[in-house]
């Protein structure tokens, strides 16, 4: 009888999901795109979401090398990371800012709906691509800014 209980109470356990809803940490946060293009001259582009629970990933893609951005230790001096005081107890080393040589991208704060992506003009000939993985628990999925050279 209580073997019979507890996979009662189990089975009700897991058959009960999450639902959708501010803070969330499991859905899609719905972005308004996942791709933004720029022109030789740079600008200024944000991308919003219809949810706030996502974070920026440690993992940044610029010209498809991968950095790994420790909060803790500045081993890329060329990018900066801004790391709020109070951050998001789940993640506390919630990074809300990058400035690199030829970018920036802030969030604002932890619980933003927006992400603006602010590009230099692009002098080098080349066109130029930044990917920013974004996590939302289980949820994962990349935003990029492609700059031409033209």
């Amino acid at each position: 009888m209580k073997r019979l209980f507890f996979l009662t109470v189990m089975a009700l356990v897991l058959s009960v999901g999450c639902t959708e809803g501010e803070g969330d940490t499991y859905y899609d946060p719905e972005f308004s795109t996942t791709a933004l293009s720029f022109d030789r001259q740079g600008g200024t582009q944000s991308i919003t979401s219809k949810y706030s629970g996502w974070w920026i990933d440690r993992s940044v893609y610029i010209n498809d090398i991968e950095y790994i951005l420790n909060p803790y230790i500045d081993e890329y001096s060329d990018i900066d990371r801004y790391i709020p005081a109070e951050t998001d107890p789940r993640h506390p080393s919630t990074i809300i800012k990058m400035k690199g040589p030829w970018f920036t991208v802030n969030k604002g704060f932890a619980q933003s709906k927006e992400i603006t992506f602010e590009l230099m003009p692009n002098e080098t000939g080349k066109s130029r691509t930044l990917k920013l993985l974004i996590q939302d628990g289980t949820f994962s999925t990349a935003l990029t800014a492609t700059q031409s050279a033209e």
